[in-house]
């Protein structure tokens, strides 16, 4: 999803353990967004550094970046060590609208097993599928590059 031609990119206001770099970038990615008539809900994909950094308090608050961030966007935060710049440099994330018109999953190869052999009573197995993410709007889609 890092790499589908047509997404929308959106660099990062600064360090997200620095407040409110990471609600304000979030916000500006949603505004990148609302311009392509995606309205939310959002879901964001985040690296754990990334998700580790949110969770500072804004000001002299005590409300979390991460918690005003969860308000903000409508929908889930996922973190995952599968996320990768599209670049290849720093860190990035993904905020994108939810919603099956955007983009779903599509089972390329159905789960199949192959016998491999009988070795010391114990029977050995490969097991193949192959499940991969269609991006039918890539417009529906935000990069956030350059998280620190």
């Amino acid at each position: 999803m890092a790499t589908a031609t047509g997404r929308n990119t959106v660099a990062s206001t600064g360090a997200w353990a620095t407040s409110p770099n990471a609600v304000n970038t979030v916000k500006n990615a949603m505004e990148e967004l609302t311009v392509d008539n995606f309205y939310g809900p959002y879901d964001l994909i985040l690296q754990p550094s990334a998700f580790l950094d949110a969770h500072t308090f804004i000001g002299n608050t005590a409300v979390m970046q991460i918690d005003k961030i969860r308000e903000l966007i409508g929908g889930k935060v996922y973190v995952t060590l599968a996320l990768k710049a599209a670049d290849g440099g720093t860190d990035s994330a993904l905020l994108m609208e939810t919603g099956a018109e955007n983009a779903d999953l599509c089972v390329a190869q159905d789960l199949k097993t192959f016998y491999i052999q009988l070795k010391d009573m114990n029977h050995f197995f490969k097991c193949y599928e192959a499940v991969v993410p269609r991006i039918k709007r890539p417009t529906a889609i935000c990069e956030i590059t350059g998280i620190t």
